[in-house]
């Protein structure tokens, strides 16, 4: 298994855009984990925007993909009941004046903004339920954990996200077939490969109406959902998801894969 590691985009780096990320990144590393194991395609799981972003990868290389696995990625914003989609709405948002203050997307504004998307559980409840268990250490050790990963953000490439904010939240391109990378058009009827669709029920990031029509989108004949009871963070570190839910997801790409 290997896992991408996007570095962190610095001031030079403003000007990426999706395509730079998808079509030559991305691109670059399948390539090359597919020549590191001798194989000619591999298996390819996206979370979050990754996701979204490896959807866009394998419309656009599906020869490159034997199955993929999108998880808690958003393909559709039609459906703008979420908060994330009202405060990105142009009427209230202007991502240019934005981008071209910033440069990039700042993370101290992206974690912000995420975090008050719950403040009641966020800014309260959780540092209620650390002051109850904070003699227990193991709980200490895993809270520690998951507030150094939760707040070791990133900026975000400023054009990547002005482009991800008009072009999808704005605009909705992705489902419609009309989103494109430099003179290329994404169409996910292009993917044909199997697909495994995962899907927090309680993901207040992206809920699950803005990734389950990624299966009914796709060429695919073999395509399956799972919606499990977690929230966005829950569903890959959750000890619930752990020990039901990737046990299955381990034996549908084991059904799916060859043994090296």
């Amino acid at each position: 298994m290997f896992l991408i590691d996007w570095g962190v985009p610095s001031e030079s780096d403003r000007h990426l855009t999706i395509e730079h990320y998808v079509d030559r990144y991305i691109h670059n590393i399948v390539e090359a984990t597919a020549e590191h194991c001798e194989v000619d395609q591999i298996s390819l799981l996206g979370y979050c925007m990754g996701g979204t972003l490896s959807a866009m990868y394998t419309s656009l290389h599906q020869e490159m993909i034997k199955n993929f696995i999108l998880m808690a990625a958003p393909v559709d914003w039609s459906n703008r009941d979420s908060l994330l989609c009202t405060w990105t709405d142009p009427k209230y948002f202007d991502v240019d004046a934005v981008i071209d203050a910033f440069g990039n997307a700042p993370p101290q504004w992206l974690q912000g903004s995420f975090g008050i998307l719950k403040p009641v559980s966020n800014y309260f409840e959780k540092w209620i339920g650390f002051y109850e268990k904070m003699t227990d250490e193991k709980f200490v050790e895993e809270f520690v954990a998951m507030e150094t990963w939760g707040n070791d953000n990133i900026p975000v490439a400023g054009e990547t996200f002005r482009q991800f904010v008009k072009d999808c939240f704005q605009k909705n391109l992705l489902l419609q077939g009309k989103m494109k990378l430099g003179q290329k058009r994404i169409d996910l009827k292009n993917i044909t490969c199997p697909v495994l669709n995962l899907m927090a029920s309680n993901d207040h990031l992206v809920p699950c109406g803005q990734s389950a029509p990624f299966n009914d989108a796709v060429g695919s004949s073999d395509r399956k959902s799972i919606t499990f009871p977690a929230g966005h963070i829950g569903l890959s570190v959750g000890s619930k998801a752990h020990k039901d839910m990737w046990p299955k997801v381990c034996e549908w790409l084991a059904e799916r894969s060859e043994t090296i």
